[in-house]
């Protein structure tokens, strides 16, 4: 998605997405009157709506959002929006100031999409946000997953199994 005064999908969630993207980023360029409300807007009706990626039927899918911007947005509704798919579905928003030190619409944005305090973080260069972006997807991958070292059992060793353990972290729950 790329957004200024009005906001654009650029690559839609798809098998073919991930390498879509690095084309896609490479024609984008800033060019101010960054308004985050119309980009937070499309990215709600997108999830909710009827091309959605979510999927209902699969407890443990992770939907999230990645903001990058490189300043200061306008933000009236963003973090209201942010907060209320958060709260309603489950949807996390993460922010990346790219080539910037930041400023207070950072850290709210992130405090309203459930992110905070590990979200924002902030990529000088090309090779850094590639580093950031890779933290927050190792980050959503490994959340709600804790595991146990692999354990090779005896009477299956001409088998060759290995038993790891996987369990669905939930705070505050005994197993």
């Amino acid at each position: 998605m790329k957004w200024s005064t009005t906001a654009s999908m650029v690559v839609p969630v798809s098998l073919t997405g991930a390498a879509q993207i690095f084309t896609a980023v490479d024609s984008l360029n800033a060019n101010g009157s960054t308004v985050l409300d119309n980009a937070m807007d499309l990215a709600q009706t997108y999830f909710l709506g009827p091309t959605s990626p979510m999927d209902p039927s699969l407890s443990c899918q992770e939907n999230i959002l990645i903001v990058v911007s490189d300043g200061f947005w306008v933000d009236t509704t963003a973090s209201a929006t942010a907060a209320a798919l958060y709260a309603n579905h489950g949807i996390k928003t993460f922010t990346v100031g790219f080539q910037t030190t930041g400023n207070a619409n950072y850290v709210t944005l992130s405090q309203a999409g459930g992110t905070y305090p590990d979200s924002p973080l902030y990529a000088d260069n090309e090779a850094g946000l590639l580093a950031v972006l890779s933290q927050y997807i190792q980050q959503i991958i490994s959340s709600q997953l804790t595991f146990s070292a692999p354990t090779i059992i005896p009477s299956a060793a001409d088998d060759e199994s290995i038993l790891q353990s996987t369990f669905m972290y939930t705070a505050e729950h005994q197993w």
